[in-house]
């Protein structure tokens, strides 16, 4: 299957997730005002749940309470995209599911962390999740966070074959060194 079109134009806003004062939950008012202050600045989308949202600390319930919140604060008004970055494929596929159900407009994925795919592995990976939804697939290559960059010609592939609606780039080279075939 291939992506939907999804616009990336313009400002969106990678959010942070606040926790109450003693750290034990997730601040949800707080997490509402930041979206409305935002919204009122003219931001054009939001990422929950990236790396700046602190996905990798949150329980599943509450990964999927901080999008159902962004998402509703966002609804008709700014695209809201979620991010997943997990090792397995299967947990990708499963979260890519939530967060279509969720209303997600675009899916924000890293390489598996640890696990070091191949070039043909992440391809691979992106192709599974991008034929089990429709929602578009925005790659985020964070070699620092998932061990593994995707290189360009890997990402030549994943857009030619329209599985990729485009990319976040935070590697911090715009060269091959953080890549691995």
């Amino acid at each position: 299957m291939s992506t939907a079109p999804l616009d990336l134009r313009g400002v969106f806003t990678a959010l942070v997730t606040p926790f109450t004062k003693d750290g034990s939950a997730v601040d949800f008012k707080s997490l509402e005002k930041l979206v409305d202050f935002q919204l009122g600045a003219g931001v054009q989308g939001f990422v929950a749940c990236g790396s700046t949202g602190e996905a990798a600390t949150l329980t599943p319930q509450e990964y999927v309470d901080v999008v159902r919140c962004v998402r509703s604060r966002t609804r008709g008004v700014c695209p809201c995209i979620a991010g997943i970055s997990v090792s397995s494929t299967k947990l990708a596929i499963d979260t890519a599911r939530a967060l279509e159900e969720l209303g997600c407009d675009g899916i924000l994925l890293a390489a598996p962390p640890y696990n070091k795919p191949s070039q043909a592995g992440l391809i691979e990976h992106v192709r599974a999740i991008a034929d089990s939804v429709e929602t578009p697939i925005v790659a985020y290559n964070i070699p620092g966070r998932s061990g593994v960059a995707f290189s360009p010609a890997t990402l030549g592939t994943l857009s030619k074959e329209r599985l990729i609606a485009g990319i976040k780039e935070s590697s911090g080279s715009r060269s091959e060194e953080h890549t691995s075939e």
